[in-house]
């Protein structure tokens, strides 16, 4: 190491603290990889009031969609509303040349419904809650 620096636990980083690290993988990684062709993808459920109750947060790069949360408000649940935000999701990620996509999800939550959208489980973490697993499921587009 050419400098002396200082470890420090960050335990409310603010936004600062995050940006600098993620611009610094960004650049890493661009150098690396290639441009991202970054974008958030994007999509809510809202009921006749515009309350949003539900909805999907990805984003795309390197040809890739990360569906990082999706949720759907329990009264909704089983009306259609998921696969068709799943299905719209997967449409624009299609349109901005994606070949795949990824998530994770507990086994207490969704991996059937991704299962039966032709997503395929690749890795799992057991004990990951206690009594449960975190699933990695992935879809080639």
């Amino acid at each position: 190491m050419s400098q002396k620096c200082a470890i420090v636990y960050e335990e409310n980083p603010d936004s600062a603290f995050t940006e600098a690290i993620q611009e610094g993988i960004n650049q890493f990684n661009q150098q690396r990889a290639g441009n991202y062709n970054y974008k958030k993808l994007c999509l809510s459920l809202r009921d006749a009031e515009q309350k949003i109750v539900g909805g999907l947060v990805g984003e795309t790069y390197w040809e890739c969609f990360y569906i990082e949360l999706f949720w759907i408000s329990e009264p909704y649940r089983k009306g259609g509303y998921g696969s068709t935000i799943l299905q719209m999701a997967e449409d624009e990620a299609r349109g901005r040349g994606v070949k795949q996509v990824f998530l994770n999800t507990f086994s207490f939550q969704a991996p059937d419904f991704y299962e039966k959208h032709g997503y395929r489980v690749f890795g799992e973490l057991f004990g990951f809650p206690p009594g449960y697993k975190c699933c990695f499921l992935t879809k080639n587009l």
